[in-house]
């Protein structure tokens, strides 16, 4: 993902976590070739599980991304 330069410091952090939050989703489900929760997710990610949901607001759309 290319970077903006006049991106705040505010954004940056917000996008570090979609992007932490999906990697971990990305890795759990090539991983475990199953059903992933957001449990694990959530944890792998180092966020709560409210935190995923506040940047994925149904879980589907995460695999997505």
């Amino acid at each position: 993902m290319q970077i903006d330069a006049a991106e705040g410091r505010r954004e940056r952090k917000k996008r570090e976590v979609r992007e932490r939050i999906a990697d971990a989703a990305r890795s759990s489900f090539w991983s475990t070739a199953r059903a992933t929760t957001v449990e694990q997710i959530a944890r792998s990610a180092d966020v709560a599980q409210a935190t995923f949901f506040n940047y994925f607001p149904a879980s589907r759309r995460c695999s997505a991304k």
